[in-house]
């Protein structure tokens, strides 16, 4: 039996020793980054699965909503859900509930009651809810001509209900349950209701601005501001001013009786790159919120004044909505999954609701 090893196993065996050792020490290495990441990398994970909120509808109190949200679930093979769930205004988690989980929305719009909701989901159908009766099942109204019409407006008598989808503008009789009239010729690109719910303005794709009979759809007449692909338009209360945005920015205030722009000769708009499509005037009418700066900002415009009062800043995405709550409190919903109360008055900092879906999600 052989023990002295020749000059080329003796090296070969070093080799093998020098990487069996640099394997330990990477091995080692490893074990000890795992150590300290590891936990930062579970706690990613388990981060709350936030959602992006479209529509928030405030109970006549302002302690209960009921928001359109969409989100991805931890198993992707779903796909993008839509869901409307009901929460209330206190706490920074509230807890939510799914109440109609057959429901797949993509629009949403109140109706002449508080009590009432007015639906269109990605199949087309319309329906309404009844928010006073806890269970009470979705009534179907009609249908859309198209697949998701994302804006809905019910007008203020409870008579009509306007639908617009991405070619087709539809006005249902909700006292008949019939069609009253659609319009996709001349490619709708937004509207608004007036508030005698015998008018509605339609903004259209080559840029003109119309006045439109609710009852019938017949053309009324053209105003004399034109307005660019815009993707918002809102009435005030007493309908006589109207606002729209552009999707290029531009935001457009019309004296509705005569057409013109109600902006005095030297406003000048605040400062933007981009804005949300957001306009609500508040229920007296003397405020107007838009988008801001940019799109996770709103800008408060004093209407009797008609000088920016300031913005609002705190969103860390889109803004897709606001609802005054009252005179001097607003609440705003973004993409970035919660809901903000900002107070007018004060200009307190917000309080800032998460809506955190991730229990319901799996």
């Amino acid at each position: 039996m052989r023990l002295v090893l020749n000059l080329s196993e003796w090296k070969f065996l070093q080799v093998v020793s020098a990487l069996l050792s640099s394997l330990a020490a990477v091995s080692l290495f490893t074990v000890l980054v795992g150590f300290v990441l590891l936990p930062a990398d579970i706690k990613t994970i388990r981060q709350p699965l936030y959602a992006s909120i479209i529509h928030c509808h405030l109970s006549p109190d302002s302690q209960q909503a009921v928001s359109l949200i969409w989100y991805m679930p931890f198993s992707t093979a779903a796909g993008w859900q839509h869901q409307f769930v009901r929460h209330g205004l206190a706490g920074e988690r509230p807890e939510l509930q799914m109440p109609w989980p057959q429901l797949r929305p993509s629009s949403a719009a109140p109706g002449k009651s508080p009590d009432e909701l007015f639906v269109g989901c990605w199949d087309g159908r319309l329906w309404k809810l009844d928010l006073s009766q806890s269970g009470a099942a979705p009534q179907q109204l009609g249908k859309h001509p198209e697949l998701g019409p994302h804006s809905l407006a019910c007008s203020r008598d409870g008579r009509w209900l306007a639908s617009l989808g991405p070619k087709f503008l539809q006005v249902l009789d909700l006292a008949s349950g019939k069609v009253a009239w659609s319009l996709d010729r001349e490619m709708p690109r937004c509207f608004a209701i007036h508030p005698d719910s015998r008018r509605m303005l339609v903004n259209l794709a080559d840029a003109r601005v119309v006045e439109l009979e609710l009852a019938t759809g017949e053309a009324l007449r053209t105003i004399a501001a034109p307005c660019e692909s815009a993707t918002h338009a809102s009435f005030s209360p007493d309908g006589r001013l109207a606002v729209l945005v552009s999707a290029v920015g531009g935001l457009h205030l019309l004296n509705w009786e005569t057409g013109l722009s109600a902006w005095p000769a030297d406003w000048r708009d605040c400062p933007h790159q981009f804005r949300s499509c957001v306009a609500q005037f508040s229920p007296s009418g003397d405020r107007l919120i838009t988008g801001g700066g940019d799109t996770s900002t709103l800008a408060v415009w004093n209407l009797r004044t008609m000088r920016l009062e300031g913005e609002l800043r705190g969103h860390a995405k889109s803004i897709n909505g606001v609802t005054f709550l009252d005179e001097q409190r607003v609440c705003s919903f973004s993409a970035d999954g919660t809901i903000r109360i900002w107070d007018l008055a004060g200009r307190s900092p917000p309080r800032v609701l998460t809506i955190d879906v991730t229990p319901l999600a799996g």
